[in-house]
C-alpha cells in the first residue's frame, strides 16, 4: 500500500484514492468571453459580474483586490460589492468612482495565477433633445404644455425657470401662480394661463457631468377682454376731442395693460 502526505497535511492512503484526484497543478484562471481587449465598459447605474473560475489541485483560494487597494480574501458583501462563493465579484449600481482595475488571484501550494479586469464606467453629459417653440401664443384660460426631453448618463434631473426667475425642481413640482406644475416626465403645464404668465421659460437638464438648457421664445398670453373703472383720475379714462373723435387714455402703462381695446 502506498500513501502520500501532501504539503498541506492531506494524507492519501492508496493508489485508488490518488487516481480519483486531479493532477497537482498551479491554479489556472479561465478567461471567459466577458473579458474584452482594452478593458470592460459598463454603463453608469447598471450591475457588473467579474467571474474568476479556477481549476487546478489542490483547490485554490481566491482573493480580489479592488482599485482602491482593498483586498477581499473570502466571500462577503461590502456595500454594493459582493464576493460570491463561486469566485465571482459582483458590483451593483456602478458609479463613476468604481472605475479601475480589479484583480483576481488564485493560489494553492504549487503557485498562483492572476487575472485583471480594467473597468471603465460610461457616463454622458445631459443634452436636451426637445425642440422648444420659439414663440407661443395662448388664450387666457386655455391649458398649455411645454415639453422638455433630455438624454444623459446618469439620467439628468429636469427643472424649469419661470419668467419671474422662480425655479421648479423635480421634488417641488407645484406652484399656485397660474396653476403651473411639472409632470413626472419633466413637462411644464400651465393649467390656467393668465397675463402674468407671459414671458420666457427655460428648461434645465442637469447631472453629475454638467448642465444643458433651452429656452422658449416669449410666451404671450392673449386676453379676451379688459374690464376697468372709468374716472378722471383712474388708470383708464376717456374724453372727447370733437363730436366724432374720442381719446382713450391709459396712465402708467405696464404689462397688465396688454389687452384688446375695442371702441
Amino acid at each position: 500500500e502506498v500513501s502520500w502526505s501532501l504539503p498541506d497535511g492531506t494524507l492519501i492512503n492508496n493508489v485508488a484514492s490518488l487516481a480519483e484526484k486531479p493532477s497537482f497543478a498551479v491554479p489556472n484562471i479561465e478567461i471567459l468571453p466577458i473579458k474584452q481587449d482594452g478593458g470592460m465598459k459598463i454603463t453608469y447605474g447598471l450591475s457588473l459580474n467579474l467571474p474568476c473560475t479556477v481549476d487546478g489541485w489542490p483547490q485554490a483560494s481566491i482573493t480580489w483586490t479592488l482599485p482602491n487597494g482593498v483586498v477581499l480574501d473570502k466571500p462577503q458583501t461590502t456595500g454594493r460589492i459582493s464576493f460570491l462563493t463561486n469566485g465571482t465579484l459582483q458590483l451593483r449600481q456602478v458609479a463613476t468612482f468604481d472605475k479601475g482595475t480589479y484583480i483576481c488571484k488564485a493560489s494553492n501550494t504549487f503557485g498562483s495565477s492572476t487575472l485583471s479586469y480594467p473597468v471603465a464606467v460610461m457616463v454622458f453629459p445631459p443634452q436636451i433633445t426637445s425642440i422648444l417653440t420659439s414663440i407661443t401664443r395662448v388664450n387666457r384660460g386655455s391649458p398649455v404644455t411645454l415639453k422638455c426631453d433630455a438624454t444623459g448618463i446618469p439620467k439628468p434631473d429636469i427643472s424649469w425657470t419661470l419668467p419671474g426667475r422662480t425655479t421648479l425642481v423635480p421634488h417641488n413640482r407645484y406652484t399656485v401662480q397660474g396653476g403651473i406644475h411639472m409632470t413626472e416626465e419633466g413637462s411644464l403645464v400651465i393649467q390656467n394661463p393668465v397675463l402674468m404668465n407671459s414671458g420666457i421659460y427655460k428648461c434645465n437638464a442637469k447631472n453629475a457631468l454638467g448642465t444643458d438648457f433651452k429656452s422658449t421664445g416669449d410666451l404671450a398670453c392673449d386676453t379676451i377682454h379688459c374690464s376697468f373703472k372709468w374716472g378722471l383720475f383712474s388708470k383708464y379714462s376717456s374724453f372727447a376731442i370733437s363730436n366724432s373723435r374720442f381719446v382713450f387714455y391709459v396712465a402708467n402703462t405696464g404689462v397688465f395693460d396688454k389687452c384688446l381695446f375695442t371702441c
